[in-house]
């Protein structure tokens, strides 16, 4: 059925080319070690969609965006102002994976990783590339205390119009890898060596990040819905094998997307929802027993390895919060 539903779709693919979830909108561009650098994601998103309408999207009928990590934060902040370019379109909805991001303290008790996002948001000019972007419309109203703050998943979530469905593990490895930063030592082998106590802080951080998608009246909202696992994974569904295995209570990531999309969109959340289940303290630690034991894990940790190194900022935590 899977196939019927979106077998027929065309898919285009954009590559991730500007640093800042294609937000980016400064006009000067910056010169390091003799290479200039343009900071102007929004514009190549609006140039990618002006062709895209030349080539027959702005008759679109049924459109879904998605995108995994980077891409997946993009698709939350840019996900309305996508919608509000095809307003004939008959569906429209957001499905990002491994996108939500939680503002949240390290193990050490920082916010470096985010202070670092908002700092770089400042240098991106984000703000100029938050057009559409309905948390930034409630900072202008002086709802929010900083409107960087709207580049930030759970801020943009929480304002969202647009009919959503988050695909993400409440336990990602690069959440838990470069914000959470601890009990590195254990995060591999779905959690199989860790201590007692080291799966209590993962359950922890698992509570944490539950509390912050559940904060925000869209996760109960008509027409959205979720499926968050408790996997140490980071875009794994992006393998269509997982895709099509990952599964909670015996509803795969795969039936449950297109369930939520041949909804009449306008369906109770509670019928497209589903919840990680809470890690093992004793016998093997994961819950879900069809977690892929993602085998890209060296990756993950090479990504935290090109991070923007540790420098001074403006934000020594999270702004309004």
């Amino acid at each position: 059925m899977l196939a019927v539903t979106f077998g027929e779709l065309l898919l285009q693919t954009s590559r991730y080319c500007d640093g800042w979830f294609y937000t980016g909108n400064k006009d000067d561009p910056v010169v390091v070690k003799g290479k200039t650098i343009y900071y102007r994601g929004k514009r190549n998103l609006v140039a990618i969609l002006d062709t895209l309408d030349l080539l027959g999207l702005r008759g679109v009928e049924n459109l879904m965006l998605s995108g995994c990590s980077a891409g997946g934060l993009a698709s939350y902040i840019q996900g309305d102002y996508v919608g509000s370019r095809y307003p004939g379109a008959r569906k429209y909805g957001v499905a990002p994976l491994s996108g939500f991001f939680p503002i949240h303290a390290s193990q050490a008790g920082d916010y470096e990783f985010i202070a670092q996002l908002l700092t770089s948001a400042a240098m991106h000019n984000a703000t100029g590339g938050f057009d559409g972007n309905r948390c930034y419309e409630a900072a202008q109203r002086g709802e929010i205390s900083d409107p960087y703050l709207c580049g930030m998943s759970n801020y943009s979530y929480a304002y969202m119009e647009a009919n959503f469905f988050i695909i993400n593990s409440a336990l990602d490895a690069y959440s838990l890898l470069n914000i959470y930063n601890g009990d590195t030592d254990c995060q591999h082998d779905e959690f199989n060596e860790c201590s007692i106590k080291q799966i209590g802080d993962f359950d922890g951080w698992e509570s944490d990040f539950m509390d912050q998608v559940e904060a925000a009246s869209q996760f109960t909202r008509k027409g959205n819905g979720a499926f968050i696992q408790s996997c140490l994974e980071h875009c794994a569904v992006e393998d269509s094998k997982t895709f099509e295995s990952l599964s909670i209570d015996g509803m795969t990531v795969s039936q449950a997307l297109q369930q939520w999309w041949e909804s009449s969109g306008s369906d109770p959340a509670a019928d497209h929802t589903y919840t990680p289940c809470t890690l093992n303290k004793l016998g093997e630690h994961q819950c879900n027993p069809t977690c892929p034991n993602q085998v890209n894990y060296l990756e993950i940790s090479r990504m935290k390895k090109r991070n923007v190194p540790s420098t001074p900022h403006a934000y020594s935590t999270p702004m309004g919060l």
